[in-house]
């Protein structure tokens, strides 16, 4: 690969990545140690538990679900609500911390009781589904798959994994580090009556106050070839967050609505600009994956539906790159990465 090539903000950086994970994790411990103990006294029936939690908190225990806590804390916090701001605290100081996965693959997990592993503490559980509300009720009742979906949908999710880093390793090892643990989770909502329109519904979720982590549908994800791009989707999101802690991307008013080529509402500038960019890795990783072509670990079937999927991200960023051409007023940052996708994908 060329050094053009390389500084395209559209390619993979899985080191750039990884030691972007390292300082986000430690920037973690150092955010908790001053709101848990420097923003407001701690009150005596808290004081020890969360002092002898903060001496063995490590960025090795900055797992999604601290980052969670975390962004609760804060919100509380800026908003001076001291109530919600001690019950944060107070389930700091009972928390029970885990290491953040250091397998080579990301961990696989499942949203509540079920039988993967779920997560030791219900107020993890709470953080989590609390994190990935979105704007839409999609997300509102979350919950874990079956266990006769996971028996059948696992093992295609496992493929995907194998798949993308036999096929693909630069986007597979900037993907394993963005997104180490996979949460599997459903809409637990019962379904609309025949009479109802249909419901929209969702294959992923990815949120930066969840870093770490990215949630899918196994009811909705299809087949390898979609948990392939899904995860590739989600965790481009993340990525492009990270994009945004230094540098707004996007300046338009986030009360501003425009067109939005992939729903039915209009949205903000900025959910359409990430749509743009995550279509654009989708497109870009999903051909490295067939361009792989003596990998030979998709058959005849899931190389299709694979080529179909990636038609329609390249379509999907077409449509949403227009709005954004035609209305986004965006930084030297935020259009030095649309330029990248749209040189990438040409």
């Amino acid at each position: 690969m060329d050094n053009s090539a390389k500084a395209s903000t559209l390619l993979p950086d899985p080191q750039g990545c990884a030691e972007l994970c390292a300082a986000l994790r430690q920037d973690l411990v150092h955010g908790l140690r001053h709101l848990v103990a420097e923003v407001v006294p701690l009150p005596d029936g808290i004081a020890s538990a969360a002092r002898d939690a903060l001496d063995r908190l490590t960025p090795d225990h900055a797992e999604p679900a601290l980052f969670a806590l975390f962004s609760r804390l804060r919100e509380a916090a800026l908003a001076e609500d001291l109530p919600a701001f001690e019950a944060a605290r107070a389930l700091f100081a009972g928390w029970r911390f885990a290491q953040v996965n250091t397998d080579p693959l990301p961990r696989l997990r499942v949203l509540g009781a079920g039988p993967l592993p779920g997560f030791e503490q219900v107020e993890k559980v709470d953080l989590i589904r609390a994190a990935l509300l979105d704007d839409a009720g999609l997300t509102a009742d979350l919950g874990a798959p079956a266990p006769d979906m996971l028996a059948i949908e696992m093992p295609k999710l496992q493929r995907a994994l194998a798949v993308l880093a036999a096929a693909a390793p630069a986007w597979a090892e900037e993907s394993f580090a963005l997104a180490r643990d996979v949460v599997l989770a459903v809409d637990r909502r019962p379904a609309p009556l025949t009479s109802e329109p249909r419901r929209p519904h969702f294959a992923g979720g990815s949120v930066f106050d969840l870093f770490g982590a990215v949630m899918i549908n196994p009811e909705k994800a299809g087949g390898v070839p979609g948990y392939l791009l899904t995860l590739v989707h989600e965790s481009s999101h993340l990525r492009l967050f990270c994009h945004h802690l230094n540098d707004e991307i996007v300046l338009n008013d986030g009360a501003e609505r425009y067109p939005s080529p992939l729903r039915q509402q209009p949205r903000p500038m900025e959910g359409i600009y990430h749509a743009a960019w995550v279509s654009a890795r989708m497109v870009a990783a999903g051909e490295a994956v067939l361009a792989a072509a003596d990998i030979g670990l998709l058959d005849a079937a899931e190389r299709a539906a694979l080529q179909t999927r990636v038609a329609r991200a390249r379509a999907a960023f077409g449509d949403a790159a227009g709005v954004v051409r035609a209305h986004g007023r965006l930084t030297a940052l935020g259009q030095r990465i649309m330029d990248d996708a749209a040189a990438g994908l040409a």
